[in-house]
């Protein structure tokens, strides 16, 4: 799964333990399950997969791997309404989870492998660093759920623990305000990439290396630089 995100158009029942098995075996699994599973192959790489998801009736799960700060700031939060954040007993996980900042992103979280040795002390750790987290009265509290996905244990709680933060979410108001956010980071990624790419259009090195010679001068300065710059880029694409 090192493509990073991936929207797979499946119902819960078979995304989530789907994906769980891929994280407790081997990537390729959970690769051949949706695969078989699924319709969101041919889509993904048409690029509808996003409109699909986006108008279907049942949740489309996204899945990112690895607890890095990299993937962190680029994980669910900025395309999923619940994000769901999958720990393993005895790894250090939840140290590792405190220290690449997964604890503020997570609105549910999931020991799995539950059934071996260390299981409970990872919950003990998670729920014990999520409740010295700051949050307002009425906000919600991640729950720890444990799984073990090879035998589908607890998947029928985690589905539960989804659907609670979902009907909080509605019922709060957040729902609106995270999906508000996201369009508007969407819509301002697409115009800034917009930008960047009129700026390296052809012959417009030129015009900023002209600007930028201005402002070493002491000609002008950055910003009636930058301005004059876009607005020259703006007025020739149209």
């Amino acid at each position: 799964m090192n493509q990073g995100k991936i929207w797979l158009v499946v119902k819960p029942s078979v995304g989530l333990p789907a994906f769980l098995g891929g994280v407790t075996v081997i990537a390729p699994c959970v690769h051949a399950a949706v695969l078989t599973k699924s319709d969101w192959y041919p889509a993904y790489y048409s690029g509808s997969a996003k409109v699909k998801a986006a108008m279907a009736t049942t949740p489309a799960p996204v899945a990112t791997v690895a607890a890095g700060g990299a993937v962190v700031a680029a994980a669910a939060p900025a395309a999923a309404d619940t994000t769901v954040v999958l720990l393993a007993p005895g790894m250090g996980d939840g140290i590792q989870a405190a220290k690449a900042g997964i604890l503020e992103i997570g609105d549910v979280f999931v020991v799995n492998k539950a059934d071996r040795d260390g299981s409970d002390s990872t919950v003990r750790e998670l729920r014990a660093m999520i409740g010295l987290g700051d949050r307002p009265v009425d906000g919600w509290v991640p729950p720890v759920v444990k799984t073990v996905a090879s035998t589908g244990v607890g998947i029928e709680d985690l589905v539960g623990a989804i659907d609670a933060h979902g009907a909080w979410l509605a019922a709060s108001g957040e729902l609106d305000a995270r999906r508000l956010r996201r369009a508007r980071d969407e819509v301002e990624a697409i115009a800034v990439g917009t930008l960047r790419r009129l700026l390296q259009g052809e012959g417009q090195g030129v015009a900023l290396d002209r600007w930028a010679a201005d402002v070493s001068a002491g000609r002008t300065d950055a910003y009636t630089a930058a301005r004059a710059l876009v607005a020259g880029l703006l007025e020739e694409s149209n």
